[in-house]
C-alpha cells in the first residue's frame, strides 16, 4: 500500500486539509495493496506528499488498484485528476471513490461507458473496474501528428506563415491537412493534403470543416488551428514536458498590436462562461436535439465570458476557443463539434461544454505560448480583457506598456481598398443622395476621423423599408460593410428592436453610442485602421524585437498566474515569446 497526499496551491483558495474531515485510521487498515490518494489529513505520514496542486498538475504515477478518498468532493480539479488517473490505470485494475459527493460519479459520464464498468456501490463509496484501454490510450504517443487548418480562397499570407512554421517543427511523423482549397498564391501546396472542398457556404461551416479534419487525420494526435495562429518553435518540447494521455488541450496565446513585441494582449485561448449553461448543450452524439441555436446566443452573451485561469478548473464552464485545440483523434471523433453551428455561432463554446458534460475536460499546457498574427479589436475594450484570477475572482487587465510611441499594426484585417469597396456597396444599397459617393468614399479610409465621419454620414442618410426582414438585413450590412468585424448577438438584437420601435430616432444610436466603434477608437484614436500590405503584421528581425520582448516578458512575469501562466520564470517568458514570434521571413 502507498499513500499520496495532495495539497492545493494555497492561492487557489480551494479546500485544504485543515478545512476537511481527516482520514480515519480504519480507512487505511482496510487497504490491501491499493494506492491511496486524498486531499485530507492522513492519520500517519504520507508516503508521498505533492504540494501546490493546480489545474496544470498531472496525476502522479502509481501502481496497482487505486483509492481516491474524498477527491471527487474535495477538489474542483477532480475531473482533471480523474482523467489522468483512469488513463494510467492498467486494464483489469480498479479505482474506488470513497467519501464522495452524492449523485452520479464522474466515471459514469458517457466517455467512459464500455471501458470502465461499475463493480460495487454503497452509500459512501463506488468501485469501478477498467475493462478496456480508453480512447485516448488507443492514440498513445507524441511523435505522430496531424495538423489541420480550416481555410478558404482568401489571401494566403497568414496561411503561408502558419504552414511554414509547422514544416519546421521536429515532429517525427506529421501531415498537414487543409480543409478547403487555398488561394492560388499559397506556397506549400506540395506539402499539404487538401480535403473537404465541398464544405462551402456562408457563414463558414467551420464545425463541419474541423470535424472533416479529424475524420481525415492519418495520425493519432491532432492539432486543429486557425491560420492566424503561429505555433512555438519549442512545440514538441512543451508536449514532452506536459505528457501524454491528455484530453482537449490548448496553449495560451498573446497578440502584439505592434511589430516590436512591446505590448501583449491575451488573446483567444481558454475561456469560461460566467455561469453554467443548463439545458442548452446536447448529449455527446445527439446533436440533432441540441438547443444551442441562434435563439439562445444573445442570452449566452449576456451571461458573459472571461479568460479562464490555467491553474483553476470549472467543470461544465471551461472551454478552448476555436483558435487552437490539441486532441487525440479518437476522442475528437467521439465528441465532434456540432455541424449545425457555423462561424461565430459559439461552436467552440458548445463543443467544450458538451465535452466536459460527457467526461472530456479542457486544460492548458503551461510550457509554451502561441502568438496570433492578427487580432480583433472588438474582443477587447481599449486593450482590456477580463480574466479569472488565481483566487477565482475576475479582474480587468489592460495591455502592459500600451502607451509606447512606436507604430502599431493595422487595427482591422481589411485592406484600404476593401474598406472603400464595402463602404461604396453600403452607399449603393442604402444612401440615395445623388453624388454622395464621389465626395467622401475615395478618402474615407485614409484616417480614423475620415472613416468615422463617413460611417456617421452613411447612417444618417440611410433609407430602407421598415419591415422586420429589411431591418435585419440592414443590421447585417452595418456589421459587414461598416463595422468590418463581428457585432455581438446582444447588440444586433437590440439594434433590430430599437429600429422597429423608434425608426429614425434610433439612427443616431448607431454612431453616437456604438460599443463597436468605441472599442476600435479607444485602441486606435489616430493613425490608420486598414492595411496597405499584410507585411505590416509581421515583425522584421530579432534585433528590433528583442528589447520589446525583454520589457513585455518582465510585465507578464510580474502578473504570472493572474494574467497568463507559464512555468519557468522570466527567462521562460523571454524564450516563449521569441519562439512564437512570426517574423516577416515566414510570410514571404
Amino acid at each position: 500500500m502507498a499513500t499520496i497526499q495532495l495539497v492545493h496551491e494555497k492561492a487557489l483558495r480551494y479546500p485544504d486539509a485543515t478545512s476537511l474531515p481527516p482520514v480515519p485510521l480504519s480507512a487505511l487498515e482496510m487497504l490491501r495493496g491499493e494506492t491511496f490518494v486524498t486531499f485530507r489529513q492522513l492519520p500517519r505520514r504520507a508516503d508521498r506528499r505533492i504540494s501546490s496542486v493546480t489545474g496544470c498538475t498531472r496525476f502522479p504515477d502509481f501502481s496497482g488498484d487505486l483509492v481516491l478518498y474524498g477527491v471527487e468532493a474535495d477538489s474542483p480539479l477532480s475531473p482533471l485528476l480523474i482523467w489522468d488517473a483512469v488513463h494510467r490505470l492498467p486494464v483489469g485494475r480498479t479505482v474506488t471513490f470513497t467519501e464522495r459527493h452524492p449523485g452520479q460519479s464522474y466515471l459514469e459520464r458517457a466517455y467512459y461507458a464500455g471501458f470502465i464498468e461499475l463493480e460495487h456501490r454503497t452509500d459512501t463509496s463506488v468501485r469501478f473496474r477498467k475493462v478496456r484501454p480508453l480512447r485516448a490510450e488507443a492514440c498513445a504517443g507524441l511523435d505522430r501528428w496531424t495538423f489541420g487548418i480550416p481555410t478558404g480562397p482568401d489571401d494566403p499570407a497568414f496561411l503561408n506563415a502558419c504552414v511554414a512554421r509547422i514544416l519546421e517543427l521536429p515532429v517525427r511523423c506529421k501531415e498537414i491537412l487543409l480543409c478547403g482549397r487555398p488561394h492560388p498564391d499559397f506556397k506549400y501546396l506540395e506539402h499539404v493534403r487538401v480535403v473537404g472542398e465541398d464544405i462551402q457556404g456562408s457563414p463558414v461551416r467551420i464545425s463541419e470543416k474541423k470535424n472533416c479534419l479529424a475524420d481525415e487525420a492519418a495520425h493519432p494526435n491532432i492539432c486543429i488551428l486557425h491560420d492566424r495562429v503561429f505555433l512555438p518553435r519549442d512545440f514538441c518540447r512543451a508536449l514532452d514536458r506536459f505528457g501524454d494521455g491528455f484530453p482537449f488541450v490548448t496553449l495560451q496565446s498573446i497578440y502584439y498590436d505592434d511589430r516590436y513585441n512591446i505590448s501583449p494582449r491575451r488573446y483567444s485561448d481558454v475561456n469560461m462562461v460566467s455561469a453554467p449553461v443548463g439545458g442548452v448543450v446536447a448529449p455527446a452524439r445527439d446533436l440533432a436535439f441540441s438547443h444551442f441555436s441562434p435563439s439562445v446566443f444573445a442570452d449566452l452573451e449576456r451571461g458573459g465570458f472571461v479568460y479562464a485561469n490555467p491553474r483553476r478548473y470549472s467543470d461544465l464552464r471551461s472551454y478552448a476557443t476555436g483558435s487552437l485545440c490539441l486532441a487525440k483523434r479518437d476522442v475528437w471523433r467521439f465528441c465532434p463539434q456540432n455541424p449545425s453551428l457555423r462561424w461565430a455561432e459559439f461552436e467552440d463554446v458548445e463543443h467544450g461544454l458538451r465535452a466536459a458534460q460527457v467526461g472530456v475536460p479542457t486544460r492548458v499546457n503551461p510550457y509554451a505560448l502561441t502568438q496570433s498574427m492578427t487580432g480583433r479589436a472588438i474582443l477587447s475594450y481599449a486593450g482590456r480583457v477580463t480574466v479569472e484570477t488565481l483566487d477565482g475572482r475576475t479582474r480587468s487587465y489592460g495591455q502592459p506598456l500600451s502607451q509606447h510611441p512606436f507604430r502599431r499594426k493595422p487595427l482591422l484585417k481589411v485592406s484600404t481598398l476593401e474598406a472603400q469597396r464595402r463602404l461604396a456597396l453600403f452607399v449603393s444599397k442604402y444612401v440615395s443622395t445623388v453624388g454622395v459617393e464621389c465626395t467622401f468614399i475615395s478618402s474615407a479610409a485614409s484616417s480614423v476621423r475620415s472613416w468615422l465621419s463617413a460611417v456617421a454620414l452613411c447612417l444618417n442618410l440611410s433609407r430602407f423599408r421598415y419591415s422586420a426582414l429589411d431591418i435585419a438585413r440592414y443590421v447585417e450590412d452595418y456589421e459587414k460593410l461598416l463595422v468590418l468585424d463581428q457585432v455581438s448577438w446582444v447588440r444586433k438584437e437590440y439594434l433590430i428592436e430599437v429600429l422597429l420601435r423608434r425608426r429614425q430616432l434610433a439612427m443616431a444610436h448607431f454612431h453616437e453610442f456604438s460599443p463597436e466603434f468605441a472599442s476600435m477608437w479607444a485602441l486606435r484614436p489616430k493613425g490608420r485602421w486598414f492595411f496597405n500590405s499584410v507585411d505590416e503584421y509581421f515583425p522584421v528581425r530579432l534585433a528590433l524585437v528583442l528589447p520589446g520582448t525583454l520589457a513585455s516578458a518582465l510585465m507578464l512575469v510580474l502578473r504570472n498566474g493572474q494574467y497568463l501562466y507559464l512555468r519557468g520564470g522570466y527567462l521562460a517568458y523571454v524564450r516563449a515569446i521569441l519562439a512564437s514570434t512570426p517574423y516577416l521571413k515566414y510570410r514571404r
